[in-house]
Order: C-alpha cells, then sequence, then structure tokens
C-alpha cells in the first residue's frame, strides 16, 4: 500500500482538478471540485447522500473479473449503492499502462 502525504495529495488533485476546469471552460461548462480522502467508494457514495446530486459521471479502469475480486471495483460498488444514476466512463485499451 503506497501512503501519500495529504499535502502532495492535495497538490496533485489541485492539479488534476485545474486540467479539468480549463477543459469544462473551453466547452462553456461550469465545474466544481472538491477533494475528499478515505475510501474511494465510501466517501463518494457518502457525498452522494450530502449533497444535492443529479447524476454521477465515474471513470472505470474497466479491470477484467480477477483484479475486480482481488482488489474489488470502486466503480461497481458506487453504482450498486448510489442513491442517483451513474454513468461509467470506461478507459480506452490504449489509455492504460
Amino acid at each position: 500500500m503506497r501512503v501519500i502525504r495529504t499535502s502532495a495529495a492535495e497538490s496533485q488533485a489541485e492539479k488534476i482538478f485545474e486540467r479539468a476546469r480549463a477543459t469544462a471552460a473551453d466547452r462553456g461548462i461550469d465545474v466544481e471540485t472538491e477533494w475528499k480522502c478515505g475510501r474511494p467508494r465510501d466517501v463518494i457514495v457518502n457525498y452522494l447522500h450530502e449533497n444535492l446530486i443529479d447524476q454521477l459521471v465515474l471513470g472505470s479502469h474497466n479491470r477484467g473479473a480477477i483484479s475486480r475480486l482481488v482488489l474489488g471495483s470502486v466503480a461497481e460498488t458506487v453504482v450498486r449503492r448510489s442513491p442517483v444514476p451513474v454513468t461509467v466512463i470506461r478507459e480506452r485499451p490504449s489509455e492504460r499502462n
């Protein structure tokens, strides 16, 4: 398990958010970003329950069945537990590491 210091994680998240906001702004879309710490599936589902969210769009690494059994699937868990509709966007094979 890799542990990231909070300040380093916040800095990395802010860089990602800056790119996302710029991409959205280029398309005339207003985006709000928020950084949270914790188990992604729990943090996402709790956020959906605590805020007025209409729909969630969530990226997926598109791992195979064996990886899901070992690692679990954030997207799969969020889809099952979400109080709102979820659209899952799969990673293109050419984008994988």
